[in-house]
């Protein structure tokens, strides 16, 4: 399955060892079906976000963007995003684009104020990607493994 990260859960991996964020990339070095995807623009906030928020995981975030376990995708076409901008804000929007762009099947993201809305759920749905929070691919991913 093919997880595009948005660039707040690469900030919580940063921030925190033990949570679910995390714990994406332990599950991804376990089970070679999972592909951990990102893009440039995912990973410039998420940086300027560790430097101003959590600036002693900077060694910790570092080392989580260039895990062979994620890969940073092509960018999405400008029109692409526009059209994610019918859904969402525009700071939003490339995000949303780089996870239609690249055939994700879920969009993992904290963001339930612009993400997690019903509308956008629902028309994402239509598009084959599901928005997912991290407990909700991990506990999907636990009760496959029986």
């Amino acid at each position: 399955m093919k997880i595009f990260l948005d660039a707040n859960i690469l900030v919580a991996a940063a921030g925190s060892e033990s949570g679910g964020s995390r714990y994406l990339w332990r599950v991804a070095e376990k089970d070679a079906r999972w592909q951990l995807v990102t893009s440039a623009y995912a990973i410039a906030e998420a940086r300027i976000n560790v430097a101003t928020k959590l600036p002693a995981k900077r060694e910790e975030f570092s080392a989580l963007i260039t895990s062979p376990l994620l890969t940073v995708v092509h960018p999405p076409s400008t029109g692409l995003i526009q059209h994610a901008h019918n859904l969402m804000p525009l700071k939003d929007a490339p995000i949303l684009a780089a996870a239609l762009f690249c055939s994700a099947e879920a969009l993992c993201t904290l963001d339930r104020k612009d993400f997690h809305t019903p509308k956008v759920k629902q028309q994402c749905q239509l598009w084959g990607l599901k928005i997912v929070l991290p407990k909700d691919l991990l506990e999907d991913w636990r009760a496959k493994q029986g």
